[in-house]
């Protein structure tokens, strides 16, 4: 019986601690679909960021990292899917260690990311790894995190440069701000020496509101 095991790697790093769900695609649609599909298997990645489903039977998949993973305190809080529209899309493609993930999103909350379908076929997998059986080692997942910071200064010669003599300005209250809806996602406020946490981003913007 056909066996999937892939990779999940972040910074050319996997990651350990990652809810992995497999889900049958029920409704032939060829993607997830939340509330349709059946699942199959959950497991959770190991050292290196190896995940594994095992004892399968022919027929075609999603493989899903739940929103569990990316609330605040889970294991990619912060993180976001990559974004490879070149082979993404295909699971099937048999590709070791391109990005399968396809991210559901609403505004900066991540909801689920998910493969499209791949199929497991008895005697028609690459077989990539010396593990015994038929299996497919393939469905690989990417992630990234962008971060906004993380110094207020006086720009005295007005040269976009902070400049050795140029002071730190403290107690400036910074917020970072989700564009169109306005709505402030975190705010934190500079320290004695003008710098503030720097803030896990995707398109969002920072303003600087007051100081004390």
């Amino acid at each position: 019986m056909p066996t999937t095991m892939a990779s999940w790697t972040v910074a050319k790093q996997g990651v350990a601690g990652v809810a992995v769900e497999l889900y049958a695609d029920t409704n032939s649609d060829g993607v997830y679909t939340p509330g349709v599909d059946t699942v199959v298997s959950n497991t959770t990645t190991i050292a290196g960021g190896w995940y594994t489903f095992t004892g399968l039977l022919p027929a075609d998949y999603v493989v899903v990292l739940p929103g569990t993973n990316f609330v605040a305190g889970g294991v990619l809080e912060g993180y976001r899917s990559s974004s490879d529209i070149n082979t993404s899309a295909n699971a099937n493609n048999n590709i070791d260690s391109d990005d399968n993930g396809i991210e559901d999103a609403s505004g900066v909350t991540v909801n689920y990311v998910a493969s499209n379908i791949i199929s497991l076929n008895g005697g028609d997998e690459p077989n990539t790894t010396t593990e015994t059986g038929d299996s497919n080692w393939s469905v690989d997942f990417g992630v990234y995190k962008l971060v906004l910071g993380n110094q207020v200064w006086e720009d005295l010669d007005l040269d976009g440069m902070k400049d050795a003599s140029e002071p730190a300005v403290s107690g400036v209250v910074v917020n970072l701000v989700e564009p169109g809806s306005g709505n402030v996602i975190s705010t934190t406020t500079t320290d004695a020496n003008g710098l503030y946490p720097e803030f896990p981003s995707h398109d969002q913007s920072l303003t600087v509101d007051s100081m004390t």
